[in-house]
């Protein structure tokens, strides 16, 4: 049952069936769970709830779906909502309220709210027209529609973001069958002259980045312009090489000092680290799915966002990291997380490896500056930098 939902790839699954307990008794339940998919489509992770009901014809009426879905999920970044057999909104996640009316809806039930928005009624024209359709073919056709779309835009902002939505049937978990709506934001294309000006962007960073005469000048420019090239990071951290492992030097979206002198990961990720998916062609991007989930939990699990608001840890799979190298010892790496429902796309991926790998290559020049400065003329240090050197070293052995 689990394999045929993955393969359908359902975020949602309902089962009910018999279990035995301790004392060996046989009890009915109802599992709901959600799937969370790698981007391949594999499964990561499944998270679910196992409830003990009377009978077989049982529901969980008993809990209301406010508790049910935020168990489930971070009900701040998911794009979820759930319409009865009346087509009213009985549940709704915080990214979607702009979508109803609202002075029909302040808030999840059991949370302040008791009206049920009609999810024909949204107050959008287009919105509108589209559930009309998506209610009729249900209805009248007896037809679940695979997909559809509606625009969901913040209130007073004339930018708009398209939602892509999946229907699903919940038969078992409530007295009455409700539909589940769940979202996924459909990234925006980014105009031709937009990507041309991050190129452009990159130009310059690769000119400013030698001019730094100390890691302190270097890490800071490093951080000014990622967060320029990449401007759908939410969170940037620049994790530090130590004795002891990588620590938090510079942070962006979080008050840092509650890392101070704190291992993040103590991962040797210079070697044995799996690679990127494309490792090949983006050899300065970090993609060791465990060694990220380390740092990601151990980041959002300890840091206060700036905003004081409680962090939530990126999806799995949806996190960016660059690896600055000294020769073949990563020196720092650069750590990324996306808006939420703004996953980061391969033109982000592409500009974060360009720039890791330019600060690669001024890294190691401030390192060979600063040794010669100790000594006008150090040979050692020419010979120890210089690829050209050892070609000539090797050649006349």
């Amino acid at each position: 049952k689990y394999l045929g939902l993955a393969r359908d790839q359902s975020p949602f699954y309902e089962l009910s069936y018999r279990l035995q307990d301790r004392n060996g008794e046989w009890k009915h339940v109802v599992e709901l769970g959600l799937f969370e998919y790698g981007a391949s489509g594999q499964v990561l992770a499944v998270n679910g709830l196992i409830v003990e009901i009377d009978d077989p014809a049982g529901h969980l009426h008993q809990i209301p779906a406010a508790e049910l879905f935020n168990a489930l999920l971070d009900p701040a970044r998911a794009y979820m909502m759930l319409i009865n057999g009346d087509a009213r909104i009985t549940y709704l996640s915080s990214p979607l309220y702009p979508m109803v009316d609202p002075r029909e809806w302040n808030g999840p039930p059991g949370q302040g709210a008791t009206a049920q928005p009609s999810f024909l009624g949204l107050p959008d024209p287009g919105n509108r027209k589209v559930a009309e359709n998506f209610w009729v073919s249900l209805t009248r056709k007896g037809k679940l529609t695979k997909k559809f779309l509606l625009k969901l835009s913040e209130p007073g902002s004339a930018e708009q973001q398209v939602i892509e939505f999946s229907p699903y049937l919940l038969e078992r978990i409530f007295p009455k069958a409700q539909f589940l709506l769940w979202g996924k934001a459909i990234p925006k294309k980014q105009p031709e002259n937009m990507y041309t000006a991050r190129l452009a962007l990159l130009g310059e960073f690769s000119r400013e980045i030698y001019r730094p005469a100390d890691l302190n000048g270097f890490y800071r420019k490093l951080m000014e312009f990622t967060s320029r090239l990449i401007p759908g990071a939410a969170r940037l951290v620049l994790l530090v090489r130590t004795a002891e492992g990588y620590k938090v030097g510079l942070a962006s979206g979080f008050d840092a000092r509650e890392l101070q002198d704190r291992v993040i990961t103590s991962h040797p990720l210079a070697s044995g680290a799996k690679p990127a998916a494309s490792q090949d062609a983006f050899p300065y991007l970090f993609g060791d799915e465990t060694v990220m989930a380390e740092i990601a939990s151990r980041l959002y699990g300890t840091l206060t966002p700036a905003n004081g608001k409680a962090g939530a840890s990126p999806a799995p799979g949806t996190d960016l990291a660059g690896l600055v190298k000294v020769q073949e010892t990563v020196h720092s790496l650069i750590y990324l997380s996306p808006e939420p429902g703004h996953p980061f796309d391969e033109n982000d991926r592409h500009l974060l490896a360009l720039l890791a790998q330019e600060a690669s290559f001024a890294l190691n020049n401030l390192q060979l500056s600063q040794k010669l400065q100790e000594n006008e003329f150090n040979v050692s240090a020419i010979f120890e930098n210089s690829p050209l050197a050892l070609f000539i070293l090797q050649e006349g052995e």
